[in-house]
């Protein structure tokens, strides 16, 4: 069975710099992939319920 690979990240960390080399470590492990990289947790459990109530 072939593996399927993501189309996108949500990365959540309060460091941005450890935000940095992680979204380019991403784009290298998997290209083509959208990463979004927040610092605030609640930045980015409002982009989860836009895409829950997008769907």
């Amino acid at each position: 069975m072939k593996r399927s690979t993501p189309h996108s990240f949500i990365l959540v960390d309060d460091d941005p710099i450890n935000n940095f080399i992680n979204v380019k470590y991403m784009s290298v492990a998997f290209p083509g992939c959208d990463t979004k990289a927040f610092t605030s947790s609640e930045a980015a459990l409002y982009l989860l319920s836009c895409i829950i109530r997008w769907e």
